[in-house]
C-alpha cells in the first residue's frame, strides 16, 4: 500500500508542472479591450465571412406622398428618388394587390402587384378593448416609402420608367423616369 502511495505522489509531482504549463497565464488568455462597440462584437462573435457580400443588384427608392380622403386616394406626388445599390426585395414572388408597379424599358415591360397601403392601415386599441386593432381610413397627406427592384432573377432590367397603376380604378397613380 505504501508502494501505491508513493507512486500516485511521484505521478502526481510529475505531472503538476505540465499541467501548470498547459493553463494560460491570466495576461496570455486576456484578448486586448476593444476600442469601439464593432470591435467588441467581432472579438465576441465568430466571423464566417471576410467581408460582406455586395449588393446584387440595384433599386429605386420612391418617397411617395399619398393625398387621401377617408382612405380614397385624391392625388398622390413623388417627393424624391433614389437609385441605390441594395439587394432588391422579393417583389415578384410576393405579386398580389390591387396596385401595379410596371417596370417600362425599351425591352419586354415587367411588372408586380402591391397592396395600396391606404387600405390597410391599422392603429392599437385601448388595453380594455375587446380587439388590439383597429382599421382607419387616413385623411390628409400619408408619406410612404416605396423599394422597387431593378433587376429579376440576378439580371438587371433595363427600366427607364417606373408607373404606378391603381388597377380598380384604371387610374395612374405616379409615373417618373428613373435616373441613375
Amino acid at each position: 500500500m505504501t508502494h501505491n502511495t508513493a507512486a500516485i505522489a511521484l505521478l502526481l509531482a510529475a505531472l503538476s508542472p505540465l499541467s501548470a504549463a498547459a493553463q494560460p497565464t491570466p495576461s496570455a488568455a486576456a484578448s486586448p479591450q476593444p476600442k469601439s462597440f464593432d470591435d467588441a462584437v467581432r472579438q465576441t462573435r465568430p466571423n464566417t465571412m471576410r467581408e460582406r457580400p455586395r449588393p446584387a443588384s440595384q433599386v429605386a427608392v420612391l418617397d411617395l406622398i399619398l393625398d387621401a380622403d377617408a382612405g380614397q386616394l385624391r392625388a398622390a406626388r413623388l417627393e424624391r428618388m433614389q437609385v441605390v445599390s441594395a439587394n432588391a426585395p422579393k417583389a415578384f414572388a410576393r405579386s398580389r394587390g390591387s396596385w401595379e408597379v410596371r417596370l417600362l424599358g425599351p425591352g419586354q415591360p415587367v411588372s408586380y402587384r402591391i397592396p395600396n397601403p391606404l387600405e390597410d392601415i391599422e392603429v392599437e386599441n385601448p388595453s380594455d378593448s375587446p380587439t388590439p386593432f383597429s382599421q382607419v381610413r387616413p385623411a390628409g397627406p400619408v408619406p410612404v416609402q416605396l423599394i422597387v427592384p431593378l433587376a429579376r432573377d440576378g439580371r438587371p432590367l433595363d427600366v427607364r420608367r417606373i408607373e404606378i397603376v391603381d388597377t380598380a380604378s384604371g387610374r395612374t397613380v405616379v409615373e417618373a423616369p428613373v435616373r441613375r
